[in-house]
C-alpha cells in the first residue's frame, strides 16, 4: 500500500475513533448527571418527533438504506485492506507447444533469499515481488551483522543477486530497491 493510503487510512480512523470517542463520553456524561437531573431523565424523542416517526414509516427504510450502504462502504474498504499487490505468479513464456511457463512468486523470493543469505555478514534476507507481471518491482530487505563491509555486500547484491533475479524473470529492467538493515550490536566510531 502506498503512503498516500496509509496516510488517509490514519487521518479516517482516527477522526472517527475521535468522534465515537466523544459521543460515548457525552452520553455517559448525560447518564451520570453531568448536566443535570433533567437532561439525565428526559426522553431520547419528544412527543412530535416519536408521532412522526410513526406516521412515516419510510422514514426507517431510508435509515436501513443508509445504514445498508455504509456497511457495503465499510466492507470495501477492509478488503482494500487485505489485498496485495504482491505477485502470487509470474507468466515468463506464453503459447508454446507445451504451455505457459509460469514461476512462483515465492519461488523466486526464496531462491534470491538463499543466494543473498549466502553472503558473508547477512543473517536473513527477504524479497517481495509487487505490481503486475508486465511491469514488477522488487523490494530486498537484508538484515546485516557487525561483520559485514557495507560497501561491499552491496556491491556483491547490486552486481551478482539482482542481474540473476533480472535473468530469472526476464525482465532487463527490473527495478530493486534494496535495504539494509543493521543487527546485532551496535558499534561506536569515534
Amino acid at each position: 500500500m502506498s503512503r498516500a493510503v496509509d496516510r488517509v487510512n490514519r487521518l479516517l480512523l482516527v477522526v472517527l475513533g475521535f468522534v465515537l470517542f466523544a459521543t460515548g463520553a457525552v452520553v455517559a456524561a448525560t447518564a451520570l448527571g453531568a448536566f443535570g437531573e433533567t437532561v439525565t431523565n428526559r426522553a431520547v424523542l419528544d412527543r412530535d418527533t416519536d408521532d412522526y416517526l410513526r406516521e412515516n414509516s419510510w422514514i426507517w427504510w431510508a435509515a436501513a438504506a443508509a445504514c445498508l450502504l455504509i456497511a457495503i462502504l465499510a466492507l470495501r474498504w477492509l478488503v482494500a485492506q487485505l489485498t496485495t499487490s504482491r505477485i502470487g505468479r509470474m507468466v515468463l513464456q506464453r503459447g508454446g507447444p507445451e504451455g505457459d511457463t509460469v514461476v512462483r512468486g515465492a519461488a523466486v523470493s526464496a531462491a534470491m533469499e538463499d543466494d543473498v543469505e549466502s553472503l558473508h555478514g547477512v543473517r536473513s534476507a527477504s524479497l517481495q515481488l509487487h505490481g503486475d507481471q508486465t511491469a514488477p518491482t522488487a523490494l530486498l530487505v537484508v538484515d546485516v551483522d557487525d561483520r559485514a563491509s557495507l560497501g561491499e555486500l552491496r556491491d556483491r547484491i547490486e552486481h551478482e543477486a539482482v542481474p540473476s533475479l533480472r535473468r530469472c524473470l526476464d525482465v532487463p529492467g527490473l527495478p530493486v530497491h534494496v535495504r539494509l538493515r543493521l543487527s546485532g550490536r551496535v558499534r561506536r566510531v569515534r
